[in-house]
């Protein structure tokens, strides 16, 4: 279940990559298990005999590897003879024919495996690019010139290439880009000693760590293929690449995903691939028998369904795959040599012959009246817990508040702004409630707060004045509901709307006594926004910001045992405008 676990991973993280959103009503087929040209000629086959049934939607091979990184295009000598020919168009007066060659060539580079030879020829397309776009978009030509130097400051453009005027504009370019600031970027490998590539420029084998300037990039190792590229935003977190998860990605296969328990992965995570069905296709084998498999899910990790039909040795999968295209196209029961494995018309699996041996083994046992059952093998299962399982889960957040807008009005139609009675406040909030699927938690919440100063001013005194002190508190409850649109990932935005009540308190101190004032009323709606970074299995942390919109509508005090309260007539609209950061425990 661990690498199932990991292809989970390699899921997610596509997910977040920024796939284009699918079509819910097709289907996307990709090769699992072990990833070879044997794998992806079959997710291919498989794809061409769903595509031909009667009324299938399916996503072709490019479309379903876009967000597994595109398929490539042109290989390495072809992306260095179209720089070359931009170059010969350019001189030759085609500056714009050039640009799009260029521009064509830059997509297609960075979808070739990393190495020193795939940078050089980026690099140099870059270089061209801005040269050409000098005079007609000069900041388009100083952004393409600064992808270069943002990695490898101390370029120079070959001076057999380009001109001497050319070669002075750049140094320019050069000289600011060295004045810019830099962040620290971590980079992890798992295994260690992977050599790792930042904008497409090798930096080091990892770990690794590297200063560049704020910025988008793409971050990439080499696992001796071209894997899954993250693009991170620096500043950025420590970022690791795993062999298991970005190492595991074949775009060019199929596309295909590594797993050793494929069935498990593909239930888990087929939702998280952006709409429609996502079918896995890979081989098995039982005993002396081999099968061709074919899982299917939906857009929730949910109504999944499998099938299997034996491959005699030797022969081809071609009619085994027909036969379960013609399966999946309907997603019922089917006929022999099909067997449902899972879903509906699911059957038990014959007894495997060892099996079949063993119960005729203990027939002596069964001839002397003990019943011999005879079922089918369950499926392995593992004792891990699945992260979009229904749970509890609890959160504690601490930040500062900012008051907004008025409390309410006096009488005289002044109004009372909320920063007299509580300048800011420092809430410590309890979230208690239900996970529910991964993207969903309904529950409630609880915040207390204080610090702050108040200078609200009343018939008999004004707080902070004289000997009168008054300390504010907030206090806020009720429901909320937030979003998770990745699921339960190590990466976790979120989304949230609550509604509550909330109240000020003041309490006042005088030499004549001390009492408290407090007003109240409906917070109606808090907006909220966060990110959850896994710390491990057990606890995350992150930002948060809330704003919410509330009315008060009673005021009360007490003082010497003795209170009172009251309707507050002339209401206003007040806001709070908070922020910090919140522990999640069981996530």
């Amino acid at each position: 279940m661990r690498q199932a676990r990991r292809f989970l991973g390699t899921v997610l993280l596509l997910a977040s990559t920024g796939a284009v959103a699918a079509d819910p009503g097709r289907t996307s087929v990709i090769a699992v298990g072990k990833c070879d040209e044997a794998s992806a000629i079959a997710a291919r086959s498989f794809r061409s005999a769903l595509t031909a049934k009667p009324g299938t939607q399916v996503a072709t091979e490019a479309e379903t590897a876009q967000p597994f990184g595109s398929t490539t295009e042109r290989t390495l000598s072809a992306v260095t003879s179209a720089v070359a020919s931009a170059r010969s168009d350019f001189y030759g007066g085609q500056a714009a024919q050039a640009r799009t060659t260029l521009q064509g060539a830059l997509e297609d580079v960075a979808r070739l495996p990393p190495s020193d030879a795939r940078w050089a020829a980026e690099r140099d397309a870059l270089t061209l690019l801005a040269q050409v776009q000098q005079k007609t978009d000069p900041k388009a030509a100083e952004a393409a010139l600064n992808r270069v130097f943002r990695i490898e400051p101390d370029y120079q453009p070959d001076t057999s290439n380009y001109p001497p005027s050319f070669q002075k504009w750049v140094n320019g370019i050069r000289k600011a880009a060295k004045k810019k600031s830099t962040s620290r970027l971590d980079i992890t490998t798992s295994p260690a000693g992977k050599a790792v590539y930042v904008g497409g420029r090798k930096v080091g084998v990892g770990p690794v760590s590297v200063r560049v300037p704020p910025g988008e990039y793409r971050v990439e190792a080499d696992w001796g293929h071209r894997g899954a590229v993250r693009t991170i935003t620096v500043p950025s977190t420590p970022v690791e690449l795993s062999a298991a998860v970005e190492g595991a990605v074949f775009p060019d296969g199929g596309p295909c995903v590594e797993a050793s328990e494929p069935l498990a992965a593909l239930a888990r995570a087929a939702r998280l691939t952006g709409g429609g069905r996502i079918v896995g296709v890979h081989s098995e084998s039982a005993a002396d028998d081999s099968f061709v498999v074919v899982t299917s899910a939906n857009a929730q990790g949910q109504d999944v369904r499998e099938a299997r039909v034996k491959v005699q040795p030797g022969a081809p999968t071609t009619e085994a795959l027909v036969l379960l295209a013609d399966w999946a196209a309907v997603g019922g029961e089917a006929a022999p040599p099909v067997e449902v494995t899972r879903g509906p018309g699911a059957k038990p699996l014959p007894v495997a012959p060892v099996m079949a041996a063993g119960a005729a083994a203990g027939a002596g046992a069964a001839a002397a009246g003990t019943p011999a059952a005879s079922a089918a093998p369950a499926p392995a299962t593992s004792g891990e817990p699945d992260p979009n399982a229904t749970h509890f889960e609890v959160a504690l957040r601490v930040g500062i508040g900012v008051p907004l807008g008025s409390a309410y009005q006096q009488l005289d139609g002044t109004d009372v702004s909320l920063g007299d009675w509580s300048s800011i406040t420092i809430p410590v909030q309890l979230d208690l409630g239900v996970r529910l699927g991964g993207s969903w938690f309904l529950g409630g919440y609880f915040s207390y707060g204080f610090a702050g100063s108040a200078k609200a001013s009343f018939n008999a005194f004004t707080c902070g004045s004289g000997d009168v002190s008054c300390s504010p508190k907030t206090l806020r409850f009720g429901g909320q509901v937030h979003w998770h649109p990745l699921g339960n990932v190590s990466t976790d935005p979120w989304i949230g709307i609550g509604s509550g009540y909330e109240k000020v308190s003041l309490g006042v101190s005088d030499p004549s006594g001390d009492g408290s004032l407090d007003i109240s009323g409906w917070e109606f709606a808090n907006l909220q926004l966060g990110i959850d970074f896994a710390l491990g299995s057990a606890v995350k942390i992150g930002p948060w910001v809330s704003f919410s919109v509330g009315q008060y509508s009673s005021a009360g005090g007490s003082s010497g045992g003795s209170g009172a309260s009251v309707d507050i007539t002339n209401k206003t609209v007040h806001e709070w405008f908070m922020g910090g950061v919140r522990l999640v425990i069981l996530p």
